[in-house]
């Protein structure tokens, strides 16, 4: 009887460090879900800031060769009025 009781304490003893174990291990988990959920929705507004960025780039690219042309065509005329 004796023994029968100590195997059980030990038993119980040995399920409640295991448990223990496992409620430690699903604390980790939980953790490490909840970061890469956070740097999930991190990704996702960063991707939106660069697409704002990328769109405001390529306005800018058009501006730029626009005056860029406006600049040749105006040192072209430049140039024919002082041949003539």
């Amino acid at each position: 009887m004796k023994n029968r009781d100590e195997s059980i304490q030990e038993a119980s003893k040995a399920f409640a460090a295991k448990k223990r174990e496992i409620r430690a291990k699903q604390a980790a988990l939980d953790e490490r879900a909840r970061f890469l959920e956070q740097e999930v929705n991190n990704n996702k507004e960063l991707d939106a800031r660069t697409a704002i960025a990328d769109r405001g780039m390529g306005k800018l690219r058009l501006v730029q060769q626009a005056e860029l042309a406006q600049q040749v065509e105006m040192q072209d005329e430049v140039e024919v009025g002082t041949d003539g």
